[in-house]
Parts: structure tokens; sequence; C-alpha cells
């Protein structure tokens, strides 16, 4: 398995970003990949893949949230999303 931190460097420095809990499904998302807390490093990596999610629309430009606000803070964008288990790697 690779760890978050192995893979942090060849994730997009543009695309906004979702880390997913695989055990909870809880989530955050950041504008850049820089802003991703090193804390996840050490996580493994369970999945990658893309989907829309929430973003500040105070953090967007504004031709991204045309046609894709859900109220007035928040608007839906395309990012990638890594799911990441907690769980350590099984020592064999």
């Amino acid at each position: 398995m690779i760890k978050f931190g192995e893979l942090r460097n060849y994730i997009s420095r543009i695309d906004r970003v979702s880390v997913c809990m695989k055990d909870d499904f809880s989530y955050e998302n950041f504008r850049y990949i820089r802003e991703v807390p090193k804390s996840y490093d050490e996580y493994q990596v369970y999945g990658i893949g893309q989907i829309e999610s929430e973003f500040l629309i105070a953090e967007a430009f504004s031709f991204e949230i045309e046609g894709r606000q859900i109220n007035k803070t928040m608007f839906l964008a395309p990012c990638i999303e890594i799911m990441l288990d907690r769980k350590e790697e099984p020592q064999v």
C-alpha cells in the first residue's frame, strides 16, 4: 500500500482536493494540495477518483461559481478525491 505522503508530490498542484476517510466517510476539502495537512501523510491511500464537492464561494474565481451555487456561501466544484485509511499496513 502507498502512504499519502508518498503520493502527495504527484497530485495536481492546480486542482481542488477532497480528502475522505474510509472508516466514516468524513471529509475535508482544500483549494490546493499544498493546503492538505501533513498529518495525513502517514495514512494509507485506499483510492483516488474525481467527485464534485462543496467549496467556499469566497475562495473561488467568479467563472467557477456560475450555475454551481448551493447557497450564499458554497458552490459545487469538481475535485480530486483521495480516500485514506487510518489503519496500519499489516505486518507479514
